[in-house]
């Protein structure tokens, strides 16, 4: 039986790009909607994916891949999603590869297959990532994360998530896309609404654009440039699968 491949992110909308691509999905566990099942491809090319939705944070999201890791038993495990750019070099849609995670042979291989997936105008990294425990949003925060850690982008999860992985020996790699700049600045408190499952409180980050309409405009336009610039990112996910795993 053909073992799959292990998608992570924190939340569905950083994959909806890359999700809309599988075929014959369906819950892994029945009225658990974080873990996904479905097929890429069809026919002899096809490969059996498995999408899990981690939550926000280092310790929500190793506690779901532990708990998915006793249903599935992947041959390889993308830690993807979005990250913060550190760095006035990368932009928005860009993706970074991290330099400090998984083996060299498996990030030569992606770097080359996102490299060639890429859109025209936007760039593939291959630079470390630093896992906050706190959203980092906003230029001076960014600038000091990124001076402290000399890290080129910032996400919540992946060295959690590579650690466990490296405790089970499963192969895997950490591919990101940029999802906000350095100049960029989420105008709501996330971490305020950060619900004990990782997930935000959609109610209570509604409840907070009510009190605070003058930051609706804002969150807008984080909204719209994630969508049109970040799309590509389920393609260049679909190309790392079918180029890159040894179907």
């Amino acid at each position: 039986m053909q073992k799959p491949v292990l998608v992570t992110a924190s939340l569905p909308f950083e994959l909806a790009s890359f999700t809309s691509l599988l075929r014959k999905q369906s819950e892994v566990i029945p009225g658990r909607k974080n873990l996904l099942s479905g097929v890429l491809g069809v026919g002899d090319n096809s490969q059996n994916v498995v999408v899990l939705f981690t939550g926000i944070g280092g310790p929500i999201a190793k506690k779901s891949l532990l708990e998915a890791l006793s249903y599935v038993f992947p041959k390889l495990v993308l830690i993807s999603g979005t990250a913060g750019a550190l760095n006035i070099q990368s932009k928005v849609g860009d993706i970074i590869v991290d330099c400090t995670q998984g083996s060299k042979t498996l990030r030569d291989q992606v770097l080359k297959t996102a490299g060639e997936a890429a859109r025209p105008g936007f760039k593939v990294w291959h630079k470390p990532l630093h896992t906050a425990n706190q959203v980092v949003t906003g230029f001076g925060n960014k600038t000091q994360v990124g001076q402290l850690t000399k890290a080129f982008a910032v996400d919540m999860e992946s060295s959690d998530l590579a650690q466990t992985l490296n405790e089970k020996g499963i192969e895997h790699v950490v591919v990101r896309v940029i999802s906000d700049g350095l100049h960029d600045n989420f105008p709501i408190p996330f971490k305020k609404y950060i619900k004990a499952n990782g997930y935000p409180s959609i109610t209570q980050l509604t409840g907070h654009l009510l009190l605070h309409p003058w930051k609706i405009p804002g969150v807008i336009l984080l909204g719209r440039q994630f969508h049109a610039k970040c799309s590509g990112f389920g393609y260049i996910l679909k190309e790392i699968i079918e180029k890159t795993v040894d179907l």
